[in-house]
Order: C-alpha cells, then sequence, then structure tokens
C-alpha cells in the first residue's frame, strides 16, 4: 500500500476520525440528547395517554357542582341608584382671608370637606355602617317572623348535604380555618367586647351582599340574597345608615371647625381689646402731639388697632357662618332611582359555579396524569446517576406502599 493510500486512511490531524462504531448519541461527555429533554409532544403524549383519569376527575368534580348548583336556591338582586352630594364652593366661607388660606386652615362653614364623593364606597363597607345594618330587622323568604340580620344568621339550622360535601371537598381550607377559629378561647367580657361574636359574624355575611360601582356621576349600590323583598329591604338599609354616617361625619366635622373658629374669634377680640387699651393710653398721656416721633407712636397703634379689627371682624363673620353650617341640615346621599323588588332571579352564579367545578377537575385529572408518568419513569432502567435522583425524591415524596404497587406492576410488564 502506498504513502497517499496510507494517508488516506489515516487521515491528517484536522480531520475528525471516521467513527469508532458507536453512534453519536451514545458517546459520554456529549451532552444530552434528543431523547432526554422533555417536549411539548412530551406532555402532549402523557395528556393523551390518560386522558380517562382527565376526563374522570372533570366529570366527578363538574358533577359535584352541578349538583350544588341545582340543589341552590335562587339569588335576586335589587339595584339603587343615587347621587353623592359633595362640597360645593357656595359652602365656602366668603370672608376667608387669603393668608389663613395659604397657612391650610379650612376654616369655612363646608361641613363636607373631606368627605368627597369618591369616599363614600369606603364608608357605606365600614364597621359602623355594617353593624347598624346588621342590627335592622327584615322579612325573610326562610322565616315566617321578622327578625334582626344578627338574629338570622345565628339561629340554628341543619347543613344540606351540598353544603356539607362542599365544605370537606372545594373548601376544605375555609372549613378548616373556620374551626379553628372556633377552637379559640374567647373571653365573654361585655364591656371589653363590642361588637359581640355573633354581631361579628352578621357584619361578615351582610358586608358580602353588597356592591357599589360608579356610573357617571351616580353612584349605584346592590344587594344580592335569596329573596326579591329582603333584597330590596337590604338596599334600602344601607342607603339610609350610609346616609347618617355621612352625616355625623360631617356635623362631627363641623363641629370641631365651630370650636376652632370659636377659640380664634376669642383670641382675636382679646387682641383688638389690647391694641385699643393701649392706643388709648397714649393718647391720654399725649393730649396736645406736635413732636414727629408722637405722631409715629399714634400711627403705629392706629394702623395695630386697624389691623386686630379686620381680624376680629372677618373672624366674627366665620364664627356666624359656622354656627349656621351646624344648625343646617341638607340631604348627603339623594337616591334618584329607590330599589324595588326584582321580579326575574340571576343566572350568572350557577354557572360561575360549574365552571369551577370544571376547572378544578382539569386541575386535578392533569396533576395525577403526570404523578403517575413520573412514577412510571421512575421506574425505568436508566442512568446510574439519574436513578439515584429519582430514587432520593420518591422517598421524599412517595409513600412505600405506592412505590411499591407503582414497581410492582412496572416488572409485571
Amino acid at each position: 500500500m502506498s504513502a497517499k493510500s496510507q494517508k488516506g486512511h489515516t487521515g491528517n490531524g484536522d480531520d475528525p476520525p471516521p467513527g469508532d462504531g458507536v453512534p453519536p448519541a451514545e458517546h459520554p461527555g456529549r451532552g444530552r440528547t434528543r431523547e432526554d429533554e422533555v417536549s411539548v409532544l412530551d406532555i402532549l403524549l402523557v395528556i393523551a395517554r390518560n386522558r380517562a383519569i382527565i376526563l374522570g376527575c372533570m366529570v366527578v368534580f363538574g358533577g359535584i357542582a352541578g349538583l350544588y348548583t341545582l340543589s341552590m336556591s335562587e339569588t335576586y338582586t335589587a339595584e339603587a341608584t343615587v347621587i353623592r352630594e359633595g362640597q360645593s364652593a357656595s359652602d365656602q366661607v366668603g370672608g376667608q382671608s387669603a393668608a389663613l388660606r395659604g397657612l391650610g386652615f379650612d376654616v369655612g362653614g363646608g361641613g363636607g370637606g373631606g368627605l368627597g364623593p369618591g369616599s363614600y364606597p369606603a364608608i357605606l363597607n365600614t364597621r359602623e355602617v355594617r353593624l347598624a345594618v346588621a342590627r335592622d330587622t327584615f322579612s325573610y323568604p326562610d322565616v315566617e317572623e321578622p327578625m334582626t340580620y344578627v338574629d338570622y344568621v345565628n339561629r340554628p339550622t341543619e347543613p344540606s348535604w351540598p353544603d356539607v360535601l362542599l365544605d370537606y371537598t372545594l373548601w376544605l381550607p375555609w372549613t378548616l380555618r373556620d374551626a379553628l377559629r372556633e377552637m379559640e378561647p374567647v373571653e365573654v367580657d361585655e364591656k371589653s367586647i363590642y361588637p359581640t361574636p355573633e354581631e361579628e359574624r352578621a357584619m361578615r355575611a351582610v358586608g358580602g351582599k353588597v356592591e357599589t360601582s360608579n356610573e357617571g356621576g351616580f353612584m349605584v349600590i346592590s344587594a344580592t340574597t335569596d329573596g326579591p323583598e329582603f333584597s330590596a329591604e337590604l338596599t334600602k338599609s344601607f342607603i339610609r345608615h350610609l346616609t347618617d354616617r355621612v352625616q355625623d361625619l360631617r356635623t362631627e366635622r363641623t363641629q370641631r371647625n365651630l370650636e376652632f373658629v370659636e377659640q380664634k374669634y376669642q383670641e382675636a377680640k382679646r387682641k383688638l381689646e389690647a391694641a385699643e387699651d393701649r392706643l388709648a393710653s397714649f393718647l391720654d398721656r399725649n393730649q396736645n402731639i406736635r413732636s414727629a416721633e408722637l405722631r409715629n407712636q399714634r400711627d403705629r397703634l392706629q394702623r395695630q388697632v386697624q389691623h386686630q379689627l379686620e381680624l376680629y371682624n372677618d373672624w366674627q363673620g366665620q364664627l356666624t357662618q359656622a354656627e349656621i353650617e351646624l344648625q343646617r341640615s341638607e340631604p348627603v346621599v339623594t337616591t334618584v332611582e329607590a330599589p324595588v323588588p326584582p321580579s326575574d332571579p340571576d343566572s350568572s352564579r350557577p354557572q360561575l359555579f360549574l365552571i369551577v367545578g370544571l376547572l378544578f377537575g382539569l386541575f386535578l385529572g392533569m396533576a395525577g396524569a403526570f404523578v403517575k408518568a413520573f412514577l412510571r419513569y421512575a421506574t425505568d432502567e436508566s442512568d446510574e446517576e439519574v436513578q439515584a435522583k429519582v430514587e432520593e425524591l420518591k422517598r421524599a415524596f412517595v409513600p412505600g406502599k405506592v412505590r411499591e404497587r407503582f414497581g410492582g406492576a412496572r416488572k409485571a410488564e
């Protein structure tokens, strides 16, 4: 064989070797191969192979949600449209000085400052309003005698089987949370506990039945219950107690404003009297003023009296306006459209429960499918390092009986 022929067989240092009979995918140290990577096709294949589990979970939990939807009583929503009255420019005192406004003093008669229309939804959901509504008396569709909402929420009742089923399936975390709260010791002391635990429960329940929304310059208040008359009465109660609460806040603020203005008025009065006394004493001591120095002193004292007189008149006018504002009663919430008992029940909530049940079943079924695929992959023969990691994960998260069951099934195959 010639040297050229030998060179063609051996190759030079720059050419790669022709191969050693081992496929490139099996060469150690060359990184992960295409078969080692998890692709979208692998995920879809797992879903396709376990579609029976996924569909079964969706059917089970969708059926539970459907049964609960059928057992639910129909809900009714009553709405009312109101106008939130805010402070107008006419409520400001015309005699308010620019210096006081620059210092940030709101000494005008407008008792609604700081309680603009934007704060009304927050006031509606305060503890004071919800507690007042919970103490009102209503007529309920499932109770013959009218009673307060506190008594209605805390009356002894037997839960229906759909409620029990959902409490220990979909709502299990919240059921455990409520059970832990009931286990906490409660001190029975009427002087220190306000409101009572029964009223707290009623306040939480009634707060979940009312909603607010803004439509242009109007505010829409709606209440959703299982009775049309109850929904309308509850909406009226919220509007009434919202009006009372806003009026109380305005009256409280106006009272503080009146006290502040009266204090400043008395202070201005004392300074005016002191300035007048200094001017009178100076004039008594100097009857015939001829020198320029004495005339300057007299003019200075007169300017002080004039300045204090202007402040006195300003505070006197603001005091009169504050007294009028405290005695004036004006509507803070004007009802444009009063709530009426709705004639048709709501139709969106049953569909929502059914969708939640189907989505929960889908999530649980897919989780079970991937856990099953992982356990099957863990029993396959693979690289020693990968197998060791899988075994550690199995010992940490998979119960022993489950490992034995899937391991035996895989060996039998």
